[in-house]
């Protein structure tokens, strides 16, 4: 399916039961694209969850240069877009957004502008603090921002790091819609908008769900402690989980992560006190 704005086309897809209890978005992270995230969505409909999966502009099957943007509010806006199209096709029920890594930070960041946007997050591996890059790059994406902004650059890609599953480091190395390499513009905006959650993350006050690996080489365990710390929301939860690397969707053991996961929505959801977003 497709949704045409302005000045993009976003590529999502759908799986929902009958009569869903609530409805969830899933945004993505660097490099991948909605599709990754197929077998979620199964699960969660299996028990009653309607789920959305799109393509951030620039990536996967979306229109867009590839890894570019001007301005990291477009990511928001593209979000607040599908949040549309999710509440018409869903309405009156609680509605949630999946956000992985960069997804993550583009979750957080959406419920800063937007504090009464969505009922809840969850938060995968959060873009918050992670490793720099080699300062080769990191040199080029700050100076070719003021000169070439939109030239591509290619940055390190180690599918073995995202998960102990060798199938999952096959099928990523084989996907045709990875890409790895980003333009300098999308670098500084990426850095505007960690900048702007370090800031203000103690405005997010919705229930947040962090699921975070120990063992992630590519964002720093410990800033998702960090993250949880300055949140300032009464239903929060961070969970851990031993030497994961950097997508516990996609982990060996992953079907602890889907429980947890479930069992924070049913959790949720059994709260008849909870105000619900319209």
């Amino acid at each position: 399916m497709e949704l045409q704005l302005a000045d993009v086309t976003l590529s999502y897809s759908l799986v929902a039961p009958e009569n869903p209890r609530a409805v969830l978005i899933i945004v993505h992270g660097l490099s991948e694209h909605g599709g990754r995230y197929f077998k979620l969505q199964r699960e969660l409909a299996e028990v009653d969850f309607a789920v959305f999966a799109y393509d951030q502009r620039g990536f996967g099957k979306s229109t867009g240069r590839r890894t570019d943007v001007a301005h990291y509010t477009d990511f928001l806006d593209d979000l607040k877009a599908m949040i549309v199209v999710a509440r018409n096709t869903h309405p009156k029920i609680p509605l949630f957004l999946i956000g992985h890594s960069l997804g993550g930070l583009v979750v957080s960041a959406f419920c800063i502008h937007f504090p009464n946007g969505v009922d809840g997050i969850i938060l995968s591996a959060p873009a918050y603090e992670f490793f720099p890059l080699p300062w080769i790059i990191h040199f080029m994406g700050v100076v070719l921002n003021f000169v070439c902004p939109t030239i591509h650059i290619r940055y390190p890609s180690n599918p073995e790091k995202l998960s102990h599953d060798p199938e999952m480091t096959t099928a990523f190395r084989a996907d045709p819609l990875i890409q790895s390499s980003g333009t300098p513009r999308f670098y500084y905006a990426l850095r505007k908008m960690n900048d702007m959650v370090k800031r203000r993350a103690d405005q997010i006050a919705l229930p947040v769900l962090i699921l975070q690996g120990t063992g992630d080489t590519i964002v720093v365990p410990e800033g998702a402690q960090r993250l949880y710390d300055k949140i300032k929301s009464e239903k929060k939860r961070l969970i851990f989980y031993d030497r994961f690397y950097h997508e516990p969707f996609n982990e060996m053991g992953r079907e602890r992560v889907v429980a947890d996961l479930f069992s924070w929505l049913n959790d949720l959801l059994q709260n008849k006190g909870d105000k619900i977003c319209q």
